[in-house]
């Protein structure tokens, strides 16, 4: 965490606390090219020290990128024909259910905007 890696408490991070902290992460493996481009790409205002509040941004920048690429492997999954649309009959065949019942349709109705 930023705390963790702020080794001298000044609510900044400098590149080499960045370096130092991400070595002591066992599920982090970056060359030091990647980290010097990580910071760099975190420090938005480009001071040479990372704050807290550019921390927490290049994370949530982040948090938000995997989500959308989950959301886009999910849709991927279910759009069974690729036609880059998901029909009731894809949701159907991919929850295993026989025929349509109403509270199905509802709320197929209700996600479907076009």
């Amino acid at each position: 965490t930023f705390e963790a890696m702020d080794k001298n408490n000044d609510g900044l991070l400098t590149l080499e606390e960045l370096k130092e902290g991400l070595g002591d992460c066992h599920e982090v493996n970056l060359a030091e090219v990647d980290i010097v481009a990580l910071f760099h790409e975190m420090d938005t205002d480009e001071e040479g020290h990372v704050e807290w509040t550019e921390f927490l941004a290049a994370l949530s920048s982040q948090s938000m990128l995997s989500s959308k690429i989950a959301c886009q492997e999910a849709f991927a999954v279910l759009d069974i024909d690729r036609d880059g649309k998901i029909s009731l009959d894809e949701l159907h065949q991919m929850l295993n259910l026989n025929k349509a019942h109403d509270e199905h349709l509802e709320l197929f109705r209700c996600m479907d905007k076009n």
